[in-house]
């Protein structure tokens, strides 16, 4: 079941900064939550942090933000989320990732995070290197600029060919 949480404002405080990776080890994640990107990105995240959070004991929560316009109520989307379509779903189960699917109906994505992912969280983001930013490195920096542990799943991480 996907669960739809309308955000009208972000939590309210400063931005954390930077937090090293090693300190995520002081307090294990309970969650590892995944953004919604693109269909086969967001996938290859799933399957990365499905890895993850078997691996630390956690559950896997994935994360669509929508933006709904300011001309559009937020309590009523027109369409449904590409997390919710039957497609998805279908692809998703045969990741076997039990992974909790949220919709975030909100105004700007990048201001509703904190309202949905706590400070310091495990996120992971599919995506794919290249000379020119994408979505998912847009998200990537916003994401590590307030305080985020983020792990970037590129094909090269899925097949394991990560030199150190």
């Amino acid at each position: 079941m996907t669960e739809i949480i309308p955000i009208t404002r972000a939590r309210t405080g400063e931005p954390p900064g930077r937090r090293p990776c090693h300190e995520l080890a002081a307090g294990t994640p309970q969650q590892v939550y995944v953004l919604f990107t693109d269909l086969e990105e967001t996938l290859r995240a799933v399957r990365v942090a499905g890895r993850l959070a078997k691996t630390i004991g956690a559950g896997v929560t994935l994360i669509h933000f929508r933006s709904i316009g300011f001309g559009a109520p937020l309590e009523h989307p027109a369409g449904l989320s590409p997390v919710e379509t039957g497609t998805f779903k279908a692809r998703r189960a045969a990741e076997e990732c039990d992974a909790r699917v949220r919709v975030c109906l909100c105004r700007d994505p990048r201001q509703a995070i904190r309202s949905v992912i706590d400070q310091h969280s495990l996120v992971v983001i599919g995506g794919r290197r290249g000379w020119w930013p994408t979505p998912s490195d847009r998200w990537r920096r916003t994401l590590e600029q307030a305080g985020y542990v983020v792990v970037f799943a590129t094909e090269a991480i899925e097949a394991g060919q990560v030199n150190g």
